[in-house]
């Protein structure tokens, strides 16, 4: 019971993450209920958490403001269209704590390697390593910590897609999405 107490937390937080902070941008600061999907959907246009397993049909199609949780009236993001079907590459990766012992304060890259591996800190310190798969931020993964993921990705600039509930990406009901970076 208690794994499952720290999955739905980590659910709830990266849906929260996902919101954007930014007051300019309201169709990017609330959580769809999509339809089209059946999922819940939050964005900041960097990374996106989509969680059917939390979608409820009473609110079909709406948008509610993570905060004061009131339904508002405006056109949500289309997130579906940057969401990839199939995946060229599915690995599963572990994110641990320990990777990001010396990155405090630091604008840091995690770096993704088709042998299973991930390897966090500054881009200048990663050099070119053989291999990689993808780069994000990696502050996007905090909330990923101390679990292991499979993780589906086309090319090193397409979305990158976590699955938060299952082995298999294709059978996840839970993925989080990340833009990688150009590096």
């Amino acid at each position: 019971m208690k794994a499952r107490k720290i999955l739905d937390k980590r659910r709830t937080d990266l849906l929260k993450f996902s919101v954007s902070k930014d007051e300019t941008r309201l169709h990017l600061n609330s959580i769809w209920h999509d339809d089209k999907l059946g999922a819940l959907v939050s964005t900041n246009g960097h990374h996106a958490t989509i969680l059917k397993s939390r979608y409820s049909p009473e609110l079909s199609n709406k948008l509610i403001d993570p905060n004061t949780f009131q339904i508002i009236h405006r056109e949500p993001v289309k997130i579906a269209a940057v969401i990839p079907s199939k995946f060229q590459t599915t690995l599963n990766f572990t994110i641990e704590k320990h990777h990001f012992v010396n990155t405090k304060n630091r604008p840091t890259h995690a770096h993704f390697f088709n042998d299973g591996t991930v390897s966090i800190g500054l881009l200048k310190d990663l050099g070119d390593k053989e291999g990689r798969l993808f780069t994000v931020n990696a502050a996007y993964l905090k909330h990923l910590v101390g679990g292991t993921y499979a993780v589906g990705t086309n090319n090193e600039l397409s979305p990158v897609a976590f699955s938060l509930d299952h082995e298999c990406l294709e059978l996840a009901n839970d993925i989080y999405i990340i833009m990688p970076l150009k590096v």
